[in-house]
């Protein structure tokens, strides 16, 4: 649901992070910058003093953390500290090919899957998105191909 305050932007904290347009059904309570991890606040944004908004501290005490941490690091990165390094998994049809990340859109070899991650929390739904049928019954296909 798209809110009438959103408004596109570059990150006013760090200014790598561009906060493009939204689609229809994104969330802006859930958009934060991977950079620096300010959380999207346009009240905030327009009033660089503003505390306790979606960002507890202000942009311009946000800035001088976030500055701070990259003077003691000048290669810290928010989302390397917060989300887990991503890892190779295989292939969840056919096990044969290892894709180098989860949700990589990557295409097996082996059975032509494409590498992705919502499709292996629920197998049994999302046809028709990255693959033409669900989880499930690509895997059902493939074994029946495998044992004809």
């Amino acid at each position: 649901m798209i809110s009438e305050s959103y408004q596109p932007m570059i990150c006013p904290v760090c200014g790598d992070f561009y906060f493009s347009e939204l689609q229809e059904d994104d969330d802006i309570t859930c958009i934060q910058c991977s950079r620096c991890g300010w959380q999207y606040d346009i009240k905030q944004a327009c009033d660089p003093d503003l505390k306790d908004g979606r960002n507890a501290q202000s942009v311009n005490e946000y800035k001088k953390w976030f500055q701070s941490m990259i003077e003691a690091n000048p290669d810290y990165d928010f989302s390397d500290e917060h989300y887990p390094p991503e890892e190779p998994h295989p292939c969840p049809v056919c096990g044969r090919h290892t894709f180098r990340t989860r949700d990589s859109f990557d295409i097996c070899p082996v059975c032509g899957w494409t590498d992705d991650g919502l499709m292996e929390d629920e197998p049994q739904r999302w046809a028709g998105t990255s693959n033409d049928m669900c989880l499930d019954d690509y895997r059902r296909r493939y074994q029946k191909s495998e044992n004809s």
